[in-house]
């Protein structure tokens, strides 16, 4: 299954959301920091809910 990442960049804050290829909600909103504690959360809460992060295609 493929999975789409779409984050919305601003200065201090983004905001991510991830849906499947069929548009099923997985993630319905993160707000993280832009910092690498920030990616981390990210990376970890994708994780958490994925297991596997190679079929994911990010758009900002």
């Amino acid at each position: 299954m493929n999975y789409y990442l779409g984050i919305d960049i601003a200065k201090t804050n983004h905001v991510a959301s991830l849906i499947n290829n069929t548009g099923d909600v997985i993630i319905r909103a993160i707000k993280f920091t832009n910092s690498n504690d920030g990616f981390s959360k990210l990376l970890t809460t994708i994780q958490d809910k994925l297991g596997d992060l190679s079929n994911i295609e990010v758009a900002m």
